[in-house]
């Protein structure tokens, strides 16, 4: 099977974007991820999977958390997602 893109990996589920902006904030739990996101375990581990075969994440025993590319592309998404808040704002 063909590896994903990371574009595809980011932007095609909204819930990869909000592990990522709960990661930037420090390691969580896979507890404490399905918690805040709201989501049973089982799709969370899903998408941690694929985000951890992009090197987007890396588990250490029972914490997730951003690996440096994870972190480079959470510094270049928050400005953009800002950006499109403020878009959608004024519609």
């Amino acid at each position: 099977m063909e590896k994903k893109s990371l574009i595809d990996v980011l932007f095609r589920s909204e819930f990869r974007v909000n592990i990522l902006l709960l990661l930037y904030e420090g390691g969580k739990s896979l507890h404490t991820l399905g918690e805040k996101l709201d989501i049973e375990k089982r799709i969370i581990i899903s998408h941690l999977q694929i985000m951890e075969d992009h090197y987007l994440i890396k588990s250490d025993l029972h914490t997730y958390e951003l690996t440096a590319i994870g972190l480079v592309l959470t510094n270049k998404i928050l400005p953009l997602l800002d950006c499109l808040g403020d878009i959608e704002y004024m519609l």
